[in-house]
This record gives structure tokens, sequence and C-alpha cells, in this order.
């Protein structure tokens, strides 16, 4: 069965969004998922404009960008940088984010629409908790979602990996929202560990072949903390890879029991009446790299 996906996404703090956003859509190409919806959930200017862009690049621009209305939230850290070219370079639906729908609206007339659905968030939670938090939300999730794929958290003792066991940015910039969530989801919920996206490094083939007549290529090359090879950590274009494809690159270690603290650190302790995993590789890093990094040049 073709998984039903939505993509919540921060684009705009960082370029791997914009990798992990053209890689939702080339797989939904591929009819390896049904691409449902994309909601941003910062408020930044430009970032919601870039989604609809990746989605027409693609031409999926039927395919709806919900953006965050709630609480300012990072509205000023995300203005200098790549979104602002991006969007210019390239077309998109709506002129401005006053003009685009509102995330939770689209999340809850989406998830009423369509049983069986992988929801992935790739940024902070805030779209998440407001889901919850309104009227029937949490309802919603548990009859609609099958699962739910979060990039955040460490887990170093799982991933075997350093840095783990550091809170995690993602979480941590919303702490509030973070706890809220991840104390109250009852849903199966997949953690993706920030330190593996430490040890892919993707972009640079899609850069060195397209050019600037690539959205992802455009992207890369103008975000100020890439690498030399316009290349970029890879921890979002993993997350949705492991939440969109079923094969032997990563594997799930649970079920069990994720508590966060105060400060944003997180644990895992193996629980077979748990409903949370998380994530380690199955292959070497250089094969989830090659992977990741032929999906994004062959989706052209």
């Amino acid at each position: 069965m073709i998984k039903n996906v939505i993509l919540d996404t921060d684009l705009g703090s960082d370029v791997d969004d914009v990798g992990a956003l053209a890689l939702a859509n080339i797989l939904h190409n591929k009819k390896a998922i049904n691409l449902l919806c994309v909601t941003h959930t910062t408020s930044g200017l430009y970032g919601p404009l870039v989604c609809e862009a990746i989605n027409q690049f693609y031409h999926n621009d039927n395919i709806v960008v919900g953006v965050h209305k709630g609480k300012e939230f990072l509205k000023e850290e995300l203005e200098n940088n790549y979104p602002i070219p991006t969007s210019k370079a390239f077309p998109h639906k709506h002129k401005s984010v006053e003009e685009m729908l509102d995330a939770l609206e689209v999340l809850k007339d989406t998830l009423k629409k369509n049983d069986h659905v992988t929801m992935i968030f790739i940024g902070q939670l805030l779209n998440l908790a407001n889901l919850m938090k309104s009227e029937g939300g949490e309802e919603l999730i548990n009859q609609k979602v099958d699962a739910i794929y979060i990039m955040g958290g460490g887990f170093s003792d799982i991933t075997g990996l350093p840095g783990g066991d550091q809170p995690e940015y993602n979480l941590c910039t919303a702490l509030e929202e973070s706890i809220y969530v991840i104390n109250r989801l009852k849903v199966k919920t997949v953690f993706v560990d920030g330190s593996i996206g430490l040890k892919v490094l993707t972009g640079a083939r899609v850069c060195q072949k397209y050019g600037d007549s690539h959205i992802v290529s455009y992207a890369y090359s103008r975000y100020i903390y890439r690498e030399k090879d316009n290349s970029r950590f890879s921890w979002d274009p993993i997350t949705v890879y492991a939440g969109c494809v079923e094969d032997n690159l990563f594997e799930e270690v649970g079920p069990g029991i994720v508590t966060i603290d105060d400060k944003g650190n997180t644990t895992f302790k193996e629980n077979r009446n748990g409903n949370f995993y998380v994530i380690k590789n199955n292959e070497s890093f250089d094969k989830i790299q090659n992977r990741l990094d032929d999906l994004l040049v062959e989706g052209k």
C-alpha cells in the first residue's frame, strides 16, 4: 500500500529541508508515496513560498502548503538566508504567506479526508502541538495516523554515535511544545537522532550536475553554512527517507518509552507496551549518502 504522507518543515533555518521536500516530491512522482500536503512551522516569510516553489518545480503545485499562523516563532532568524533569493528565482502559487492557508486547518482537513497517514516532522513541533491542543485533534491523530516520524532527540545509546547525549536543536527551540507532544502521543512515533545526519553529506552531486537551473542546487549553493562542495548535513532527507521507504538502510529499535526533561534531553527505554522507536543505520553512511544523492539527481 502506498503511504499517505504529510510533511511538516521549518524550511529556512537550514537548507537540508529543501533536499527533504525535494525527496518527498520525487517519491510522490515515483508513486512510492502520496504526498498529501506540506505544512511550515515557523514565522519566516519566505520559507513557505520556497515550499510552494519546490512542489511546483516537480510539477506538484496542486499539493497544498499550510503556514504557521500562531505565535511568532523564529521569524527574524530566517530572513537573511537562501529562501529570499530562491523564492524570487523560482515560481510559486502565492505572492505572500498572508495569502496561504493556516497549517492547522490544512492538517485537520487533510486528516479528515484520508486514512493510514504517516506524518513526518523535520522542524519544531509547533504545528503538531497546535493540532493536538485543538478540539478533536488528538482523536483525529489516533484515528487517522499510522506513524509519526520526528527529526529530533539524542539517543547515543541506540545509535552508538557521539553527540546524541546532548539536547537537540529542533526539540529545544520549541521545548514547551516538544514536552507536550512527547508526553501525550499514543500512536507509533519514530525518532531520528540528529547525530546520524551529521555523518551524511548530500546535495553536492545535484549542484555539480544542474547548477542554478535546479531549485535544490540553487538553494544549497546559497546557504550561508554550506560545505565547499555545496553539500549539507542530511538530518531531514534521512528522516523523510526513513518515514517513506521501507528497505534495509535503516532499522527501527523499539518499542519503548521516550522521555524528555526540562532542558530537552531525551532518553529511550525499551518497553513492549511503548509506542516509541529510534532509528539506527543498517548500512554504511556512504551507501546512505549515495542513495539520497541518486534520488536527488535522478528525480529531475
